[in-house]
Formats: structure tokens, C-alpha cells, sequence
């Protein structure tokens, strides 16, 4: 996330740790902010956005189907990776 604090003359890039391309940000004060994006991916600031932290799925987990024309294509690490916990929704 970058954040301009001077209407744009400069910009503070914020990591969120994820990967997930994000969709929106809301700050509902100037230190309390949610970002959602793919998968479900739901962060939660209170700090202006110098750190982010997941919003965890309560157990919940992603449903994941896999279609492929040709298995020899299959990227197994990839369906390992998104099939398990991490905040997906």
C-alpha cells in the first residue's frame, strides 16, 4: 500500500505481508483502516497502516476447484499453498 501524507508530492510505502492483490481501503479514523481484496483477503490496521494484520477466517477455509486439459501443467505447490489457512476467506 503506498500512502501519500502531502496530497501526493510524496509517497510512504506500508507492506501488508500478503500477496492477495487488494481491492479497497477504508480508514474509518486516521489510524483505523480495513483493506479486502481476492480470496477474502481481509486486513486490519490501528496504526495508520504501518503495520496490517490479518483478519482471520474463524476455522472457515477457501473453496478451491482445479480443472485442468493437461495434468502434466498441474501446479500442486500452488493448490497447497491457497488450500490452507492463512486468512483467506
Amino acid at each position: 500500500i503506498w500512502h501519500s501524507p502531502d496530497d501526493g508530492r510524496t509517497w510512504i510505502r506500508q507492506p501488508t505481508g500478503q500477496t492477495m492483490p487488494l481491492n479497497r481501503i477504508q480508514f474509518l479514523t486516521a489510524t483505523h483502516g480495513c483493506a479486502v481484496g481476492e480470496l477474502g483477503t481481509i486486513l486490519i490496521t490501528d496504526n495508520g497502516g504501518d503495520r496490517w494484520r490479518i483478519a482471520q477466517g474463524g476455522g472457515r477455509h477457501v473453496a478451491l476447484l482445479t480443472i485442468h486439459a493437461r495434468p502434466a501443467t498441474l501446479a500442486p505447490e500452488l493448490i497447497a499453498r491457497v488450500s490452507g489457512e492463512q486468512g483467506y476467506r
